[in-house]
């Protein structure tokens, strides 16, 4: 079955399936697809989830086994699979397409990747998948359809606006969802329950912070996930230069580098960033407490990948490939023992 993502909320309703595909380009809605199933899946007895970052060297025999295991006591779980390319290779597809056919029962299964193309989608894999799953389509909001979302969003978080005061946000965001969101999460936290006004809303966007790559990395340095994300979005929104992104984020992963090998020869974390500027000494102490030598090797290695993609050596959305780097870099489950 095929839905569109605003079709999603009446669907969940109603049932809960056990393979879900989301597929488009917007972060914001994809994650707001994932939210939505994870909840249900949650009403429905999933009690744990667990994240698979696809990448090059993603071991798929863990991936079968976790998705082949049930549970203590037949405990349900929601398994996260995010494909920032949506190729998948011979191995993948056959595993998957074994589990497509005969999906285990404790498990809610939820795969994201970008927008796909036709040939794409005619693929025996994508196939087999629509047809053993609920495929949910991600379609850019228009613009005449945003100002009516805006209010939606609003009515979730307790708020009121007349349809005036939606139509300015939506010209004041340019109709970027990440900002859009963030400025009703201000709204929500200023004037709670509140009928939104136009004077409200230049007050709030009057003071719209503008991201640079400084921010992206010191938000995944300090391990804060969703507010990466957020800025990662803005910078695409604002056409920041993937290479300048790129650059950033690799200057701070070498600069880790020695400090972890430090680390993993016994030296203490304060030890290690003794000799970093003191602003910068509790972001890179918060990132050595979850990342490991060996896991900042792969993850330079994924930022040579990058540097292929934008070069147009290598295939995949840059935007969609970084995101997952920076995934991978605010993980706190990444760092293991030595």
């Amino acid at each position: 079955m095929t839905i569109n993502s605003d079709q999603l909320g009446p669907h969940l309703k109603k049932t809960l399936s056990p393979i879900y595909h989301i597929h488009g380009d917007d972060l914001l809605l994809q994650q707001d697809a994932r939210t939505a199933i994870r909840r249900t899946a949650q009403q429905h007895g999933a009690q744990s989830s667990q994240t698979f970052l696809i990448t090059p060297d993603i071991d798929w025999q863990h991936v079968n086994s976790t998705l082949s295991q049930s549970g203590l006591f037949a405990e349900k779980e929601i398994i996260d699979l995010r494909h920032p390319t949506g190729k998948f290779d011979k191995k993948s597809a056959n595993i998957l397409g074994v589990y497509f056919k005969k999906p285990n029962p404790d498990k809610t299964l939820i795969i994201t990747t970008p927008k796909l193309t036709k040939a794409q989608l005619n693929t025996a894999f994508y196939k087999t998948l629509t047809q053993h799953s609920t495929s949910v389509k991600i379609w850019p909001i228009p613009l005449p359809k945003l100002p009516a979302w805006i209010q939606q969003r609003m009515k979730a978080k307790g708020l009121t606006s007349d349809t005036q005061s939606a139509r300015m946000l939506a010209e004041l965001t340019e109709g970027n969802l990440i900002a859009t969101h963030q400025a009703i999460e201000k709204l929500h936290l200023l004037y709670p329950g509140e009928r939104i006004t136009p004077t409200m809303l230049q007050t709030i966007l009057s003071n719209h912070q503008h991201y640079s790559i400084y921010d992206l990395t010191n938000a995944a340095l300090s391990g804060q996930t969703q507010k990466t994300l957020n800025i990662l979005s803005i910078l695409k929104q604002e056409h920041t230069e993937p290479v300048l992104v790129l650059w950033n984020i690799a200057r701070e992963l070498r600069a880790l580098l020695p400090m972890a090998w430090q680390v993993e020869r016994g030296g203490g974390i304060a030890q290690a960033t003794a000799s970093a500027w003191s602003s910068q000494k509790p972001l890179l102490q918060s990132a050595l407490k979850r990342l490991n030598y060996q896991a900042i090797q792969q993850l330079l290695q994924t930022c040579s990948q990058l540097d292929q993609t934008i070069k147009g050596a290598q295939s995949g959305s840059f935007w969609q490939l970084c995101e997952n780097l920076l995934l991978q870099f605010t993980h706190t489950a990444t760092r293991q023992k030595s």
